[in-house]
């Protein structure tokens, strides 16, 4: 054998050949599971509405009419200022009521959002917005439909389309308000998008089967205010709304693809 003939290097035998890892490194977070999603968004649900209940009954009737405004007339009568009187007072305790319940539910939904993504810079922004948003839709709208309600309500004949209507636009605008909180809490313009129309949906949801829950369990109480006259039916109006807001938003926020990605192997 001819011993200038070129031989191969010892040291580059038997060394295996590095992997590429440039596809793994280059990939994003693994996607949130749907359970972690569910029972974050269902926990914070209870919690919200419970403290929405507490906090609307320390504040109920916080508004009374002014003395001055309610003299009756000189037969006794109600007189147009008792009236306009009422109704102002009406409007605001509807407000605040109302209001409170939207202001905790989108705080709450926020918080449960930013931590079901395991994202703590996004707690600011999702709470606040939750906060603002969801007390200024609740409310809002509460104070717009209050005289609608008072107008057309007939106490001889209480009519369940009415109260539907109402509660459903006061509980549409205040779940669609929650339901954004809950999708910035999670990220991105999609998921944000979803979760207002899930919050939404959910809130219709609720208003539907709050009124059939209303009908068979507090058949004598009254209906002639949109501030339910019981303690225990508005805190099952609170549970009602936050628990089927927070499974709408939740709901809302895989795609029947995602679901099938992120199931378990059989």
């Amino acid at each position: 054998m001819n011993s200038l003939s070129p031989q191969p290097d010892p040291t580059t035998r038997d060394i295996p050949p590095v992997a590429n890892t440039s596809t793994s490194s280059t990939r994003g977070p693994a996607p949130l599971r749907p359970s972690r999603i569910w029972a974050t968004a269902l926990g914070t649900g209870v919690v919200a509405a419970l403290a929405s209940w507490f906090a609307g009954e320390a504040t109920l009737g916080a508004f009374v009419p002014p003395p001055k405004a309610m003299i009756p007339g000189p037969l006794g009568g109600t007189t147009p200022v008792m009236l306009a009187a009422q109704l102002a007072t009406d409007i605001k305790n509807t407000a605040l009521n109302y209001g409170l319940c939207g202001a905790i539910l989108g705080l709450s939904l926020g918080l449960a959002g930013a931590g079901a993504a395991a994202s703590p810079r996004r707690v600011p922004l999702a709470s606040a917005t939750g906060l603002v948003l969801g007390g200024g839709a609740a409310a809002g709208m509460a104070a717009a439909l209050t005289p609608v309600f008072q107008r057309y309500f007939e106490p001889a004949a209480p009519s369940m389309l009415l109260s539907l209507l109402i509660l459903g636009g006061i509980w549409t605008a205040t779940g669609a308000a929650c339901g954004l909180a809950f999708g910035l809490g999670l990220g991105g313009r999609e998921v944000v998008a979803r979760t207002l129309w899930g919050g939404a949906f959910g809130a219709i949801v609720a208003t539907v089967v709050f009124e059939l829950i209303y009908a068979i369990a507090f058949p004598l109480a009254g209906s002639e205010q949109l501030v339910l006259s019981t303690g225990p039916s508005r805190l099952v109006a609170s549970f009602c709304i936050a628990l089927f807001t927070a499974g709408g938003a939740a709901w809302s926020t895989h795609t029947p693809r995602d679901r099938v990605a992120l199931a378990p192997p059989p």
